[in-house]
C-alpha cells in the first residue's frame, strides 16, 4: 500500500488498461503567481474551483474571465486553455478531472458545455472538503477498489457542475464591479453600482444574475480571503486586521470569518 499523501498534492489514477480513456483524478495545491500554460491542449476533462487568488482564463468560447474564488472554469479535451494568475494573494485551487468518455458524457447530459466554460458556485469549501477527503483514498486505492472511487470522482463532477447557474459573469460593468471589490473589499456597494452606472437594484439583480451570488455574498468572500492573507503576515493582529477590512471591531470580524471559513481567525492562523 502507497503511503499517505501530504495535503496539497494531486493524484491521477487510470482503470483498465490505462491511459487517459479510464483517467480519473482530483487535486488541491498552491500555484506561483504568471502563466499557467499558453493555449494549452490536453486529453482529458477538468473543472477547476478557485479558493483563493485571482487569475484571468481563457477557455473554449474565445472570451477572457476573471477568475476569483468560488469560480469554477473547465478545461474540455483538445480545446486551447490559458491561465495568467496574478501575483497576489497566493492561488490556491481544487480540481476534478475525468478522461474523454467520462467529459463526453457530462456534456450528453447538459452539464459540461464548452460554449460556457466558466461559472461561479455558492458553497466551495463543500466541493474542497470532498476533494480532501478523496485524495487520500484514491491515493492509497487498489485496482479492485478504482472502480467505485471512479463513481464518486464522476458523482463529484456532477455536483460541481450543477452547483452553479447556467451564466458567467461576462458583463462587462459586473467584471469591473467584481475587480474593484477584490482591489478593495470594503467598497460600500451602493457607490459602486452608482460607479459602474447601474441603480442599486439593478446592479443587485444583474450582479447574482452573473455571479450566482450577491453583491453582499460576494463582498463577504473576498473580505475573508484578504483577511486570509493579512493574518499570515508577521506582526499582524485580529483586531489589526478587522480595522483594515472595515469591520467595526474583532468581534464582528471573528463571527463572519468563523462562518465562512468554520474556524476562528486565531486559530486558522495557528493551523497554518
Amino acid at each position: 500500500m502507497a503511503e499517505a499523501l501530504p495535503r496539497g498534492q494531486t493524484v491521477y489514477r487510470t482503470l483498465g488498461v490505462g491511459g487517459e480513456a479510464g483517467l480519473i483524478g482530483v487535486g488541491l495545491v498552491h500555484k506561483s503567481a504568471g502563466n499557467d500554460g499558453r493555449a494549452t491542449r490536453r486529453t482529458h476533462w477538468s473543472a477547476v474551483l478557485c479558493l483563493q487568488g485571482s487569475a484571468g482564463y481563457r477557455g473554449g468560447d474565445g472570451r477572457t474571465h476573471a477568475i476569483v474564488p468560488g469560480t469554477v472554469f473547465q478545461r474540455f479535451p483538445r480545446v486551447p486553455h490559458s491561465l495568467d494568475i496574478a501575483p497576489q494573494p497566493r492561488w490556491c485551487e481544487c480540481w476534478v478531472a475525468l478522461g474523454p468518455p467520462a467529459a463526453e458524457a457530462l456534456t450528453a447530459f447538459g452539464l459540461a458545455d464548452p460554449a460556457r466554460p466558466v461559472f461561479t458556485i455558492n458553497d466551495p469549501g463543500r466541493i474542497q472538503r470532498a476533494i480532501e477527503d478523496l485524495q487520500p483514498r484514491l491515493h492509497r486505492s487498489d485496482a479492485a477498489g478504482l472502480p467505485q472511487l471512479a463513481a464518486e470522482v464522476f458523482a463529484l463532477a456532477v455536483s460541481l457542475l450543477s452547483a452553479g447557474p447556467r451564466r458567467d459573469a461576462d458583463d462587462p460593468r459586473i467584471a469591473a464591479a467584481c475587480r474593484r471589490l477584490g482591489e478593495d473589499p470594503r467598497l460600500e456597494l451602493e457607490a459602486l453600482a452608482a460607479e459602474i452606472g447601474l441603480s442599486y437594484e439593478r446592479f443587485r439583480k444583474d450582479f447574482r444574475a452573473a455571479t450566482g451570488l450577491s453583491p453582499g455574498a460576494y463582498r463577504i468572500q473576498r473580505r475573508i480571503e484578504r483577511a486570509r492573507s493579512l493574518l499570515l503576515e508577521p506582526g499582524m493582529t485580529v483586531q489589526r486586521a478587522a480595522a483594515e477590512l472595515g469591520y467595526p471591531d474583532a468581534f464582528t470580524f471573528s463571527a463572519q470569518f468563523r462562518r465562512v471559513v468554520g474556524t476562528s481567525p486565531t486559530a486558522w492562523r495557528g493551523g497554518r
